[in-house]
C-alpha cells in the first residue's frame, strides 16, 4: 500500500508508513507542485489573456473598417485589403 501511495504523490507512502521524514516529503511535494503550477499555467494563463485582447481589438478594427467601407461604398478596397494573397 505504501508503494502504491508513493506512486500516487510522492512522499504519502512515507507518510503512510509512520516514517518520521514522511510528512516533511509531502508539504515539500505540495509546495512545489504548488511552484510548479505557478511557472508553468500563469505564463500560459497570461499568454492566453494577453492574446484574447489582440485578437478582440483586431476584430473591433476589423467591424470599424468594414462599417465605413458600407457607408463609403468602399467594398472592394475593402475587401482586396483584407483577403490573403498567395502573390504577396
Amino acid at each position: 500500500m505504501a508503494l502504491f501511495l508513493n506512486f500516487l504523490w510522492a512522499g504519502w507512502g512515507v507518510y503512510y508508513t509512520k516514517a518520521p521524514k514522511g510528512r516533511w516529503i509531502v508539504f515539500v511535494n505540495i509546495i512545489a507542485f504548488i511552484l510548479d503550477a505557478f511557472t508553468y499555467l500563469m505564463p500560459t494563463l497570461i499568454l492566453f489573456i494577453w492574446s484574447t485582447i489582440i485578437c478582440y481589438q483586431q476584430v473591433e478594427i476589423y467591424n470599424i473598417e468594414l462599417k465605413a467601407a458600407l457607408e463609403n461604398g468602399t467594398l472592394e478596397e475593402f475587401k482586396k485589403k483584407y483577403t490573403y494573397s498567395r502573390t504577396k
